[in-house]
């Protein structure tokens, strides 16, 4: 009988507790900008470059004991994705503490799937630094092709994009690529009279910097020298780029807005910029 009057109380607990930590889980972070900027995006040259992308770190029985590259090759094939390198410095899943790993799977992963939509990357959790997405979560058991984890969670949605006349791996896709945390096509690019410049580029003449994002509840932050320069709520903008300094573009998508408070922000992309 105790046991019976017991279990109700327990659910509702837990009910209680797992609605709390939703909600946090996805009205955290917050950022307030006392002023929100607006970018006229007048029309911009075309790229005459092939855009490419690529996953990162990606471990196969080549590098590791376990996984199949013809099935990466093939997921990445359905996916748009153009190769995969071995590379080794970048954000990796060992950076997210276990915490941040748990909230993940309760409040993200696992509530999207079990309602049949795609949760949000898992990178979509790092914040502050700007460097190539690693993909290097090893598969631990492997049964008859079944895989755990399996490549579609280790992927996630996250690549790395760059422009080349040509996509294949290079010292220059590593150099020139900035990350993404979505599967939808996302552009970064600066021009000046001179030509195209992209991600951690020198520049020394005045130059415009172009972002692109076809996605609903974006916040783009332009800082120079760490220094807030903009804040754009907008899908594009193109913004001068006139005086000497480190240039960063940092795209976030966020769960809703109220006045000037943006809650449960989550990385997008982000781009840097040198000019002398």
């Amino acid at each position: 009988m105790v046991l019976r009057k017991l279990y109700p109380q327990a659910i509702r607990w837990f009910l209680s507790l797992y609605t709390a930590g939703f909600l946090l889980y996805h009205s955290l972070p917050v950022a307030y900008f006392p002023v929100i900027n607006y970018s006229a995006s007048p029309e911009a040259p075309l790229l005459n470059y092939k855009r490419c992308s690529f996953v990162a770190g990606v471990k196969t029985y080549e590098n590791w004991h376990l996984g199949n590259p013809k099935k990466l090759k093939t997921i990445l094939q359905q996916r748009g994705v153009d190769f995969y390198m071995d590379v080794q410095k970048g954000v990796s899943y060992k950076d997210f503490v276990p915490f941040k790993l748990l909230s993940y799977l309760t409040f993200e992963y696992a509530p999207k799937v079990l309602l049949g939509k795609t949760p949000s990357d898992l990178y979509s959790l790092e914040y502050g630094r700007c460097s190539i997405l690693l993909s290097d979560m090893p598969i631990i058991f492997s049964f008859l092709g079944w895989d755990f984890p399996s490549y579609s969670f280790i992927l996630g949605s996250r690549r790395n994009v760059y422009y080349s006349e040509v996509c294949q791996p290079s010292e220059e896709a590593i150099e020139e690529a900035f990350p993404s945390t979505t599967d939808r096509r996302v552009d970064v690019y600066v021009f000046s009279k001179k030509g195209f410049y992209f991600n951690n580029s020198t520049i020394k003449e005045e130059s415009f910097l172009v972002a692109n994002v076809p996605k609903e509840k974006v916040l783009m932050v332009l800082e120079k020298d760490d220094k807030v320069l903009g804040v754009f709520q907008q899908t594009n903008i193109k913004e001068p780029i006139v005086s000497k300094g480190n240039y960063r573009l940092t795209i976030y998508t966020y769960e809703f807005r109220f006045w000037n408070f943006y809650f449960g922000l989550r990385f997008l992309s982000c781009f840097n910029l040198y000019m002398i």
